[in-house]
């Protein structure tokens, strides 16, 4: 769990919305097989991958889920979260999020919330796809924190909600619905 820069100090921001960053490399010689994506904050948040909306949701006692997510072939990839605090009240924010990557050669690799993500306070107007100079802006460390009301409902499904998402497949699945007499 990791909020930005306004929980440093120990404060309870209030009606708070930052951008979260983590540009990531997939490995050389790799094919992705599948990806699917979890997560969780305090309020609402929207997920980017390289520029397209993976997962929205809203509640921090609720872990969301994206499966079937398409990566585009680049190697050099970048996560883009929006996220907001709408407590008219000061409290303790947080965000968590996972992405699991599957590869055709069974391996996989996890890029999940942790200290090497990069935060802004000051969110520019419209949405990351749009008009934003994402690489001119201030990105700054986020700050780790310890969220123990959320983390007991929400670290517990983690892994099989994580495992779950990224077993989708980006081919189409056709199915149909056969009648037979003989069978009734």
């Amino acid at each position: 769990w990791f909020w930005g820069n306004s929980v440093a100090n120990s404060e309870k921001p209030k009606k708070e919305k930052l951008a979260f960053r983590k540009d990531f490399r997939l490995p050389d010689g790799k094919t992705v097989r599948s990806a699917g994506a979890i997560g969780a904050v305090d309020g609402q948040y929207t997920a980017y991958l390289n520029r397209s909306e993976i997962l929205s949701a809203k509640g921090a006692k609720k872990l969301s889920s994206s499966p079937g997510i398409l990566f585009n072939g680049n190697r050099n990839n970048q996560l883009i979260i929006v996220a907001e605090n709408r407590t008219p009240k000061g409290h303790d924010p947080g965000f968590f999020f996972a992405l699991r990557i599957e590869f055709t050669d069974g391996t996989d690799m996890i890029v999940r919330s942790d200290a090497s993500w990069t935060a802004i306070d000051k969110v520019p107007k419209g949405r990351p796809t749009e008009r934003w100079k994402i690489e001119t802006l201030p990105w700054s460390p986020v700050t780790a924190v310890s969220r123990t009301a959320w983390s007991e409902v929400v670290d517990p499904v983690i892994s099989k909600t994580l495992a779950g998402a990224s077993v989708g497949t980006d081919r189409a699945v056709r199915s149909s619905i056969l009648k037979s007499n003989d069978l009734m």
